[in-house]
């Protein structure tokens, strides 16, 4: 809602989560060691952020009640780049097995418990970076070089299950080093 701000940073050892008014105050310490703040929930009720501790983990902060750092993860792949959907369903987000592979985009339900298991997730794009969800989670935006230079795509999503419906359509194409995203 714009009203507060999360932040973090390394302090003693530890990554600690502050949030404080958007107009300035005193913050207040939310998470004595958590990660690095990722984002807000629409509903400014959760945060997310990659765990301190693991740093191919995503966990979440839900206000009055203990963090959970096992929220999002996966045994054989490094999660990054969360993204809730505006309902708080959904959460979208990179995966990749090494840092040399090919980035991922998924998309799995949120549950009550967590995150659904890796069996219901989505795989929504290939060689794909940047999942940001449209206000209506109808559709994802990304990021990829798909076609050799990297540009802004969009992908249909069914609104039911969040499955791609037909192929990506590109938004924005920067072939030109006058407007390329890397400059």
């Amino acid at each position: 809602d714009g009203t507060k701000v999360a932040y973090s940073f390394r302090h003693d050892g530890k990554f600690p989560i502050f949030v404080v008014a958007a107009n300035g105050g005193t913050p207040e310490k939310v998470c004595d060691d958590c990660g690095t703040v990722e984002e807000w929930s629409a509903d400014a009720t959760r945060i997310t952020y990659v765990t301190a501790q693991d740093l191919s983990g995503v966990g979440v902060l839900q206000f009055g009640s203990s963090p959970d750092a096992g929220w999002l993860r996966h045994p054989d792949y490094g999660i990054y780049n969360p993204r809730l959907s505006s309902d708080g369903e959904w959460v979208a987000f990179n995966a990749r097995a090494n840092r040399f592979a090919p980035a991922q985009i998924f998309v799995a339900n949120v549950q009550a418990s967590g995150v659904a298991g890796d069996k219901d997730w989505n795989v929504t794009n290939q060689d794909a970076e940047a999942p940001a969800w449209s206000p209506d989670a109808s559709m994802l935006y990304f990021w990829s070089d798909r076609d050799g230079s990297p540009c802004l795509w969009a992908q249909r999503l069914d609104r039911t299950t969040r499955r791609p419906t037909g192929e990506p359509s590109s938004i924005q194409h920067f072939h030109s080093r006058r407007v390329s995203w890397r400059n």
